[in-house]
């Protein structure tokens, strides 16, 4: 809804309103079970259209709540363009629209690059390895430069890092002449497309990978 000037999503309500189910998920510390929300492409094309009303409005908008990276993507694609913030509990963070061009090392995110027909996979690695990655410097982020890719091609991120990383790079390469950006939430699963400029693919479209082979891709929508 829009508020003081800005528009706040909160995402898990937003899941509920549209159906989205709920499982009860054990938590490694030994907590008590969280019931969470199961995102489906299904249930991201009904949160899209509910919120692309908001489009072209040229308001702030400010996400809460927890929900894959290719469904946020496909949020904040649907509603822009305009700016973006993620609520935290010390206030609204910006989310930065990345630039592209030569790497920077300030932004301790590297990326490899693998081109095949008119697919390019770009892979982040946020932090100096894995079992950092989900701690990475959020202070950071804006420093972070993504790599070339060229024009007319279909964008595939995948990689080790948390959604105020990743959505940054979603943004940035939705300002290319690119036919769409799909993005992979984890290693288990392979990429949905959350924007699409093409025929060739539609939102919320699944792509099987075989990055990891010891964790069969699987498609988490079926």
């Amino acid at each position: 809804m829009a508020n003081y000037g800005k528009i706040y999503i909160d995402i898990e309500k937003l899941g509920d309103s549209v159906g989205v189910p709920r499982k009860e998920m054990k938590m490694h510390t030994g907590q008590a079970a969280v019931s969470r929300q199961q995102w489906s492409s299904e249930y991201m094309k009904k949160a899209v259209a509910t919120v692309k009303k908001f489009s072209g409005s040229g308001l702030p908008v400010v996400f809460s709540g927890m929900c894959p990276s290719w469904a946020i993507a496909a949020l904040a694609f649907a509603m822009g363009p305009c700016d973006f913030y993620l609520a935290g509990k010390d206030g609204d963070t910006p989310v930065p629209v990345l630039k592209i061009g030569k790497f920077n090392p300030e932004g301790q995110v590297t990326f490899t690059v693998e081109e095949k027909g008119d697919k390019v996979y770009v892979k982040y690695q946020c932090g100096p390895d894995e079992n950092t990655a989900h701690s990475h410097d959020e202070s950071k982020i804006p420093f972070v430069v993504l790599p070339e890719i060229p024009a007319n091609k279909h964008i595939l991120l995948y990689g080790v890092g948390v959604v105020p990383s990743v959505l940054p790079m979603a943004l940035g390469y939705a300002q290319t002449k690119c036919k769409s950006i799909s993005l992979m939430f984890n290693v288990e699963n392979g990429f949905t497309c959350a924007m699409t400029n093409s025929d060739d693919i539609a939102l919320g479209d699944f792509e099987a990978s075989n990055f990891w082979p010891e964790k069969l891709a699987k498609n988490p929508h079926k």
